[in-house]
């Protein structure tokens, strides 16, 4: 992908096809990008509020337009990428959870793991309770298992393994290490 090969064409491609829903009209095919523009905000202008603005509108767009699983992706973007700028954490989790289901009825089961992706990193910053975000893990390693997304999985395991070391349960109590993961 060239997000991660080549992210100046990345860039680029985010950009022409935002450009386009503004010069053509709308296609559900642009609401991704929109949602992630904010990072091209961010990053080359240091401008966090134009990014956000669009992926609003977008994820507006989508809602009203119904437009399925680009709905669905543009909520997961919003949520990872912008949301958590301007509003609560604890939309972020309510976004990841909307996105999660609408991608797995799109079949989208890649995109659909890296949903907790959003809801793990909310849920560090707002749960009341280790067990809320436990529930959460448990949730995310099984779907990454069942997905075969290892990506996910090793991901979600630092999480796991946080909460036992908040929990005294690794060796030393505190540390990060233990007999089955370090």
């Amino acid at each position: 992908a060239p997000l991660f090969s080549q992210p100046m064409l990345m860039h680029w491609i985010v950009l022409r096809i935002v450009r386009l829903w503004i010069e053509d009209g709308f296609h559900a095919i642009a609401l991704r990008p929109a949602g992630a523009l904010i990072s091209l905000t961010i990053m080359h202008r240091g401008d966090f509020a134009t990014g956000y603005h669009l992926a609003r509108v977008a994820l507006a767009t989508g809602l009203a337009r119904e437009c399925g699983v680009e709905t669905a992706q543009i909520q997961h973007m919003y949520g990872i990428f912008n949301s958590h700028w301007f509003q609560a954490l604890d939309e972020d989790r309510a976004l990841a959870h909307a996105a999660f289901d609408g991608l797995l009825r799109g079949g989208d089961l890649t995109a659909s793991c890296f949903t907790f992706f959003t809801s793990l990193a909310a849920l560090l910053d707002t749960c009341g309770n280790l067990a809320d975000l436990k529930v959460e893990i448990a949730a995310a390693l099984r779907f990454a298992r069942k997905t075969g997304n290892q990506h996910g999985e090793q991901s979600y395991q630092t999480y796991r393994q946080l909460v036992r070391a908040l929990e005294g349960k690794t060796a030393p109590p505190g540390s990060f290490a233990a007999a089955e993961f370090d």
